[in-house]
């Protein structure tokens, strides 16, 4: 490895470890003082809110960090509008699918019942929009970007699910292997989003918060109040991979036939 590409990755990795540390403590502080037990099934938690700090503490370091890439543009037109429903339709159809497959076979309870519990559904949704810009500026607005530049869009994509899937896969309170799945799941929904994202030229922060707000919306309507099923865990990340797959089958098959390098 070339002295310039070697330092290259090691600024990539230090503005996601940056980004990360806010992030981590507060999700440890939150389970040691509040407990999983008590967190809000609907994901209303400090956890979730936790990346915006990384993006500030980035932010407020970014005269430090060389490798740092960010793409926060909120411009939104015709083109944006399309993407970001084809995204949101994506998310949600493939977590319809895998809950409809998961009931008939008996691997999930049925869902929560009363989508009112705790928080009135209209507020509810609201509240899960300034989530997602905050979750999606951190792995979509500086992660995705920073690793881009030095590994290309599908490493980068693998990488943002990494980051994305350790730092909130909340299914880590019912063991390793879930919270295992559960990463292999966000990597799978990260390689996805990034197809989408991959040739537009402005307006990817919109379409990946509105991937982030249908997925929160879904998984609450969806998960049933307990979860942890194994074999829901292992249909939704065969989902996530499989989702990701064609999600880079297509994209070179577009570039192809345009005339382009595939993977470009």
């Amino acid at each position: 490895m070339t002295g310039p590409a070697a330092a290259g990755r090691r600024q990539a990795w230090a503005v996601v470890g940056v980004l990360a540390l806010p992030v981590a403590v507060v999700v440890a502080l939150e389970q040691v003082l509040v407990g999983w037990a008590l967190r809000d099934a609907g994901l209303l938690s400090a956890s979730t809110l936790a990346p915006a700090l990384g993006v500030g503490l980035v932010l407020a370091l970014r005269r430090r960090l060389p490798g740092l890439r960010t793409q926060f543009d909120a411009h939104v037109d015709a083109r944006v509008l399309r993407r970001g429903l084809v995204a949101l339709l994506l998310v949600i159809g493939l977590l319809v699918a895998w809950n409809q497959l998961c009931l008939l076979l008996g691997w999930l309870s049925v869902p929560r019942i009363d989508p009112d519990a705790g928080l009135p559904f209209i507020a509810r949704l609201g509240l899960y929009l300034p989530l997602a810009v905050a979750q999606e500026s951190a792995w979509r607005g500086i992660v995705r970007p920073t690793l881009r530049a030095t590994y290309g869009w599908i490493a980068a994509a693998v990488g943002t699910g990494l980051v994305w899937g350790l730092l909130t896969a909340s299914t880590w309170r019912f063991g390793p292997g879930l919270g295992i799945l559960a990463v292999v799941t966000t990597i799978g929904w990260s390689v996805l989003l990034a197809s989408v994202l991959e040739e537009m030229r402005h307006g990817q922060l919109v379409v990946a918060s509105l991937f982030q707000w249908g997925l929160m919306v879904a998984l609450y309507l969806l998960l049933p109040e307990e979860t942890g099923a194994w074999h829901g865990a292992v249909v939704l990340a065969t989902t996530g991979v499989l989702a990701g797959a064609g999600a880079i089958w297509a994209y070179a098959r577009s570039r192809e036939g345009r005339g382009m390098a595939p993977y470009g």
